[in-house]
């Protein structure tokens, strides 16, 4: 949703920015926060429409101006900000750098711009390149350090921002070299570059190192150096030094959250594979250890998800203080984790290890005044007889961590007699078929609110698999077996049509709410979805308006010319979509602007700590903001507690969802929960709204 269409709230958090926020429709602005009123010399917004925004831009500037415009109109993406030049209403001129993307919402299309004045960098640079003299006075203040080295390295100058910024000053270290000064790590990279822009007079080089505080410490820069070697007034490198350390730590952070597990701190499922992948050819004797949980269901459904959080939390403590400096432990979801051995001296030593892990998780942990005793069950793989590679191997110890859990054993080396693990799944794939033809997997339903006020907005319809022993089959057995196998197609058809024919009940009965149901990656690549969701809205009598579609995060890695296609017709019929799971899957978010969708839907993992981490919080608050940068509505999933529901709600999360609200609940039992909590304006209106 654009800032002009935005509540008050956001409108007020653009305000305080420092950088111009602007919005225009059909060439006239229609939001602008303070910043970008002073920038083009206006009072107020209704001034500034008073005439087309293109006669706001300098004349020598408009061409470029006009072709980055038909560049958006043609639906073309400006990834590198523009040079622009505005003349206010006064006749004064601002230099700016703007950002502009083109967006459409139901007022129709827009533009929505960021500018950074940069007026005076601008006039700072002239001035430098005027006069040696203006430009010492210029910088004596500025907050980045300007140095000036010698062809052998020897500082011949520097702005007093570097004792501001490092503790060094003037009488210091008269002369001396910066060598000493640059961390061993990063010398050779400097030496390399700076060897490289001595050679090359008026040639500009960017890098990123770390340089020594006189306290010690270490603080990155950025220093942007310049060959002035045939300059009389300077004869030297002139190197504008900036600190990026809070940069670096954030992109640290970034890079460190898509490999590591959020919750545990452990490396992820994508860290351990890159990391089997790298031992191939080493050698050494490797193995992987794959170990789940006992009983964690029974932890999770008896004490809460907080708490088998806290021994997710526990478990990883436990493995990481058991196993080596140079194994790697790792979460790959859930509660199974894996830990790669290298450098073996024997197969018994993998064993050994294991032995060494389950003792550790044995050891008594209280939570939530409840003792507990943690076990497990591990399956071992050896590299490379088991796998040669990342997936094989992982199988293999999958199939021998499900045969000690059948066996009743602590541990399970693979073998032969596994492929009775595969004759199980092939048990359980055949039990699946027979279950969807006999339209015995149930659908449950999670309300989805509006925080603020625990109005009812929405249903997720989730699927459930109870065999008629009585047992239940988790989805995250279930369904992964039904994407490999191709029993997805029938298992989609029938919770879509259950959750309809469930969802046109209720809006007979008066509730204006809305219906979302999960779809697989491997649906989106099925050519029969669209008239297959084409029929079911037809026989069901729903609106497609009233259906979105969650698809997760991960899957949007997967996504070919075909299933956007397929998209875009769903999009067509009406139907909405959703990206489940944010922040924990795809690492880039790029396709956020390029996919058809509506609503994203923040991890759990995230908002699990969001009352008490201020990290969490920062997360969330990121991803709340980006999804409404883009004009989309956000919801916080996993909702378990009235503190998350009061810190998702006051960080302006349009809608939640989780245990705090309620469970995943069967449709006519659910009927009058949902009845008790929907808006009574919308109620009495759904009433008359087809169904």
């Amino acid at each position: 949703m654009p800032i002009d269409a935005e509540g008050s709230g956001m409108r007020a958090l653009a305000d305080r920015l420092p950088v111009g926020v602007l919005c225009c429709r059909e060439g006239r602005a229609t939001y602008l926060n303070e910043a970008a009123l002073r920038m083009l010399g206006v009072a107020t917004l209704a001034e500034a429409a008073e005439r087309p925004f293109f006669e706001y831009i300098d004349p020598d500037f408009r061409p470029l101006a006009e072709s980055r415009a038909e560049q958006l109109r043609h639906g073309a993406t400006l990834e590198r900000p523009a040079r622009q030049r505005l003349r206010r209403v006064d006749g004064t001129t601002v230099d700016i750098d703007v950002v502009t993307v083109q967006f459409e919402d139901d007022a129709g299309p827009g533009t929505y711009s960021v500018a950074v004045d940069v007026t005076e960098q601008l006039r700072a640079e002239e001035a430098l390149e005027a006069s040696e003299y203006r430009w010492r006075s210029l910088v004596h203040n500025a907050s980045d350090i300007i140095t000036v080295l010698a062809p052998d390295g020897t500082v011949k100058y520097s702005t007093p921002a570097a004792e501001r910024l490092l503790g060094w000053g003037d009488d210091d270290n008269p002369n001396a070299n910066m060598a000493p000064f640059v961390h061993a790590d990063d010398m050779n990279e400097v030496a390399e570059t700076f060897l490289e822009i001595l050679g090359r007079p008026g040639h500009q080089t960017r890098t990123t190192f770390r340089v020594m505080r006189k306290d010690g410490s270490w603080c990155w820069v950025e220093s942007i150096a310049t060959n002035r070697m045939d300059d009389p007034a300077i004869e030297g490198i002139v190197c504008n030094v900036r600190d990026v350390s809070e940069r670096v730590a954030a992109e640290e952070a970034l890079r460190h959250q898509a490999t590591h597990d959020v919750l545990t701190g452990l490396p992820n499922r994508q860290a351990l594979n890159t990391a089997i992948e790298a031992i191939a050819g080493s050698g050494s004797g490797s193995a992987l250890l794959l170990l789940d949980l006992d009983g964690f269901k029974d932890v999770n459904d008896g004490l809460g998800h907080d708490v088998g959080d806290l021994v997710l939390v526990e478990v990883a403590h436990r493995l990481r203080a058991a196993t080596r400096d140079g194994d790697l432990v790792a979460r790959l979801g859930g509660d199974e984790f894996g830990v790669l051995l290298s450098g073996l001296r024997s197969r018994e030593a993998a064993t050994v290890v294991a032995e060494t892990l389950l003792a550790a998780l044995d050891r008594r942990v209280e939570l939530d005044g409840t003792p507990l005793h943690l076990g497990g069950s591990i399956g071992i793989a050896y590299y490379p007889e088991h796998g040669a590679d990342a997936t094989a191997l992982l199988q293999a110890a999958d199939v021998a961590m499900y045969r000690a859990k059948e066996e009743g054993m602590s541990w399970a080396v693979y073998s032969a007699r596994d492929q009775q693990q595969r004759r199980h799944r092939l048990t359980l794939l055949t039990q699946l078929r027979q279950a969807i033809d006999d339209e015995t997997v149930a659908v449950h339903y999670q309300p989805i609110v509006e925080p603020a006020t625990g109005t009812v907005r929405s249903v997720e319809a989730l699927a459930r698999w109870t065999l008629p022993d009585g047992s239940r089959i988790e989805p995250d057995e279930f369904i992964p077996l039904a994407e490999r196998t191709g029993l997805i197609r029938p298992l989609t058809r029938h919770v879509l049509t259950q959750a309809l024919t469930q969802y046109a009940r209720w809006r007979s009965e008066g509730l204006a709410i809305e219906l979302a149901v999960n779809l697989a990656a491997p649906s989106l690549r099925d050519p029969n979805l669209v008239d297959m969701v084409s029929s079911a809205l037809a026989r069901t009598g729903v609106a497609a308006a009233s259906l979105t579609f969650e698809i997760t995060e991960s899957s949007v890695a997967d996504l070919s010319h075909g299933t956007m296609r397929t998209m875009s017709d769903l999009r067509e019929l009406g139907v909405r979509f959703a990206i489940d799971d944010l922040g924990v899957g795809y690492s880039s978010m790029a396709y956020l602007k390029d996919l058809p969708i509506s609503q994203v839907k923040v991890d759990r993992s995230f908002v699990f700590e969001i009352a008490s981490d201020h990290r969490s919080r920062a997360i969330v608050r990121a991803l709340i903001e980006l999804g409404h940068s883009l004009g989309l509505a956000v919801v916080g999933e996993g909702v378990a507690s009235a503190a998350a529901a009061k810190e998702i709600a006051a960080l302006g999360c349009d809608l939640a969802q989780g245990f705090h609200y309620c469970k995943p609940t069967p449709g006519p039992e659910l009927t009058g929960w949902l009845i008790e909590r929907a808006d009574p304006l919308l109620r009495s209106e759904g009433s008359r709204v087809e169904g």
